[in-house]
């Protein structure tokens, strides 16, 4: 088991998993936002396997029709790139491609305006 591994059971059993979004307890909040056209869901989860099974919840919560953002691993269809804070070039790549995405919304309309 990974240090994350440990990390996210030990979240888990403490109940903290409440920072979420997706939580059940968070679950009138969640909803408002869907139906704010104003706001932007950006999915940012990462890849490690032991989170898969949170991140599919997650997934299935999302309305069909919701438009979301992240960046997407191609071989992990739940997986979504983090923005690695402590990594800097990391985080500065995942900040430019998120720019990037967020200037292009369904509607023609840039996030940035």
């Amino acid at each position: 088991m990974t240090v994350f591994s440990q990390k996210l059971n030990e979240v888990e059993r403490h109940g903290i998993k409440n920072h979420s979004i997706f939580s059940e307890v968070r679950t009138n909040e969640r909803l408002k936002r869907f139906e704010n056209e104003e706001s932007k869901i950006i999915l940012a989860w990462g890849q490690d396997p032991c989170i898969k099974k949170l991140a599919e919840h997650a997934l299935h919560l999302v309305p069909k029709d919701q438009q979301v953002f992240g960046l997407q691993f191609s071989y992990r269809k739940w997986a979504y790139r983090h923005p690695y804070p402590k990594i800097q070039n990391r985080c500065i790549a995942w900040l430019k491609e998120m720019k990037e995405q967020l200037s292009r919304l369904k509607n023609g309309k840039s996030f940035f305006q």
